[in-house]
């Protein structure tokens, strides 16, 4: 009992995870070494990427009254951050991160929990602190609430994405206008559009550099940036007086200075990072895998674990809050390089320039038109990404209502926020935070209107259990695969019950939203624990290993599986997706 107390979830062992089929146009896959120069270029295309996100700690400094020392030393812990939660997410091995190559930004949803911490007089190492707490109790939840993820469908995981798309465009025209009255409007549009221009077109015709669109299009841009414009802006100065090396000084929690109000807005903020860290991780996962049909969990759940985790030891040495970058995700996808090696590489240019606030200057200066056009081609790539994620799976008229709700709640938050203040807390009133609440909640709310369900009491054979799932195969239209798996797992269940005697079970099944419930209830102890390592010599040994192989070889299609006993009573529930 001890053993099976401390024993790791079944989506913690990566040898469950479901093979991937390459892509044919996939230029580096996960496990792929690129050049060493490609490696560094596509690395740096990142972190150029990235560093559009390096102005909001600025934005928590200034709300803060921190000066642009202060400013520039929250940035360099911010650096710190989102290195280690790039790396973080790019493990390979054990029970946090899901391999994939996710490089971390700050996130804009905590930047709602550091203003309101700001205006309420909190100090930056308690906001800290409550960082800390909140991603503890988030990630406490989502390890007692294994259906947390499962709660939220792939097309709900669409509206975040295509949403943080719709987001970025209007960042990207401030961007482009941010030039301080040394470039005319008109002219900083031009020049973003023909930067943008250059990118789309590198990547359409493939030129050799195509890979590398986004620093072709930051050299050319700040090129001809540096020609437009005339005068100094205090630029200058502020890059002469940065030190080429210090290193970051970390900012202390204040645990006593947590307020229960505080927490409450931070835990909601990283609640709401959940569906977007989803949409990234589906984003990835579906690029990754030619035959993709439906989400592998497993990946998912290693992947928010890593997200929480980073978010912690974020606010411990106060680097703000770091979350995975969906500029980035459109990045890899654009470039079709998917390798972790990249994100690595990048990781390990960030902690580089973490202790370097001149060089962290250089890119802090970028013009305004470069990095807007950064931001708009990204943004791009994220809306054709949500589009494909809300569309994977046939959007019938409840799902159709959810996806629309949302799009529409986010985008009158884009265009009136104001009018969502008066009654709403900061934190939520964002596009993307606003559309996810509002779709989540009518998808809870009318999932009940579509579930269905049935149950039998038959025979323990192959015959009986053939003709139950034929039937609700039949009534609720599921797909030919899931009909057979769920009978495939079904029979070997019998076969376990067959052998201790019984003759009868109770079979009970529910479909809701694509996933199908099967549960197998009987009498006598409860069945065991699926094998975590399965081996053919278990087939010839002890009747617990034998049960154990069974088991697994029932549960290994299942999303979740659960065994439970209660007066006599024992019952196993598998969960497949449809």
């Amino acid at each position: 009992m001890a053993s099976d107390l401390f024993r790791l979830p079944a989506w913690a062992d990566r040898t469950r995870d479901r093979p991937a089929r390459r892509p044919p146009d996939l230029l580096h896959g996960l496990e792929d070494w690129p050049q060493p120069l490609q490696g560094l270029a596509l690395a740096l295309q990142q972190v150029a990427l990235q560093s559009v996100y390096w102005l909001l700690p600025g934005l928590a400094a200034t709300a803060y009254g921190l000066g642009p020392e202060g400013a520039m030393g929250m940035i360099c812990l911010c650096l710190v951050a989102t290195a280690v939660g790039g790396v973080l997410h790019g493990l390979w091995k054990g029970p946090v991160g899901s391999g994939y190559a996710l490089p971390n930004v700050p996130t804009p949803v905590m930047l709602g929990s550091y203003l309101a911490a700001a205006s309420a007089g909190i100090s930056f190492a308690a906001a800290g602190a409550t960082l800390t707490v909140a991603a503890l109790l988030v990630l406490a939840l989502f390890l007692a609430v294994p259906r947390l993820l499962g709660l939220i469908p792939a097309e709900l995981s669409g509206v975040v994405v295509f949403m943080i798309g719709v987001s970025l465009l209007p960042r990207a025209l401030d961007l482009a206008l941010r030039s301080g009255g040394r470039m005319p409007q008109g002219q900083s549009l031009l020049l973003m559009l023909g930067i943008v221009g250059l990118m789309v077109v590198a990547v359409i015709l493939r030129w050799p550099l195509s890979r590398f669109a986004v620093i072709l299009g930051g050299a050319v841009g700040c090129g001809l940036a540096l020609a437009l414009t005339e005068g100094s802006d205090g630029s200058q100065k502020f890059l002469a007086a940065a030190p080429w090396f210090a290193l970051p000084r970390p900012v202390l929690p204040d645990f006593t200075g947590i307020t229960p109000g505080l927490l409450l807005v931070t835990v909601v903020g990283c609640l709401c990072c959940l569906p977007s860290w989803l949409g990234d991780l589906l984003t990835f996962q579906r690029t990754l895998d030619a035959g993709w049909t439906r989400p592998d969990p497993a990946p998912l759940r290693r992947g928010v674990v890593a997200g929480l985790l980073s978010m912690a030891l974020s606010g411990l040495f106060g680097g703000f809050g770091a979350g995975t970058s969906s500029a980035c995700v459109g990045l890899a996808v654009s470039t079709r390089s998917l390798s972790r090696v990249i994100t690595f590489i990048g990781s390990g240019i960030l902690l580089l320039l973490a202790c370097s606030p001149k060089l962290v200057a250089l890119f802090v200066l970028m013009p305004g038109p470069v990095a807007a056009a950064m931001v708009a081609f990204v943004g791009c790539f994220m809306l054709a990404g949500g589009t494909a994620l809300m569309t994977a799976r046939v959007l019938d008229p409840r799902r159709t209502c959810c996806v629309g709700m949302g799009l529409a709640a986010g985008l009158m938050a884009l265009a009136r926020p104001d009018l969502f203040l008066a009654y709403m807390p900061q934190a939520l009133v964002s596009p993307v935070t606003l559309s996810f609440c509002t779709a989540f909640l009518l998808h809870l709310l009318t999932l009940p209107m579509v579930k269905r369900r049935t149950s039998a009491t038959v025979a323990l054979e192959a015959r009986s259990f053939d003709a139950f799932v034929q039937e609700m195969a039949g009534l609720w239209a599921l797909r030919r695969a899931t009909a057979d798996t769920i009978s495939h797992a079904l029979l070997e269940l019998a076969e376990i019950l067959m052998a201790r005697g019984l003759e009868k079970a109770t079979l009970r099944a529910s479909f809701s939203d694509g996933l199908v419930r099967v549960t197998i209830m009987h009498e006598g102890p409860v069945l065991p624990t699926p094998s975590m390592r399965p081996r053919a010599e278990d087939l010839a040994g002890s009747a617990a290993a034998q049960e154990s192989f069974a088991m697994w070889l029932a549960a290994r299609e299942a999303v979740e599986c659960h065994r439970r006993s209660r007066n006599g009573v024992s019952s196993v529930t598998l969960e497949f997706r449809d």
